[in-house]
C-alpha cells in the first residue's frame, strides 16, 4: 500500500520488537487496563506499558480500559497517545 501507515497490535516487549522488524509505523498495546472486550486478559499496568515503551523505537499508543482522561498520563508514561473505542465513542469519559 502506497502511501499509507502500517500498525501492529502488540502485547509484549517481543511483539514491539517485532512490530519494529517488520517495519510498522506505529503499535497499539494492550491491555494496559482491564477491558470487557478480553475479560481473561492480564493487563499491564502502567508500569508495565512505560516499560516496554522505554525501549520502544516507533510510537506506541496505550489500549485497554482507555478513557479520554488516560490520554495525558499515557504521554506521561512515554506513549504516543490512546486508543479507545468504548471508553470514548460512548461518552464514558
Amino acid at each position: 500500500m502506497t502511501g499509507g501507515l502500517v500498525a501492529a497490535s502488540c502485547h509484549s516487549e517481543e511483539d514491539v520488537v517485532r512490530a519494529v522488524d517488520i517495519g510498522a509505523d506505529f503499535c497499539v498495546l494492550s491491555p494496559v487496563r482491564a477491558t470487557a472486550s478480553h475479560p481473561g486478559a492480564v493487563p499491564l499496568g502502567w508500569k508495565g506499558f512505560s516499560s516496554i515503551v522505554a525501549n520502544a523505537s516507533i510510537p506506541v499508543y496505550a489500549l485497554g480500559g482507555m478513557r479520554a482522561p488516560d490520554l495525558d498520563l499515557a504521554r506521561k508514561q512515554g506513549g504516543q497517545g490512546i486508543a479507545a473505542i468504548r471508553g470514548l465513542w460512548r461518552g464514558d469519559s
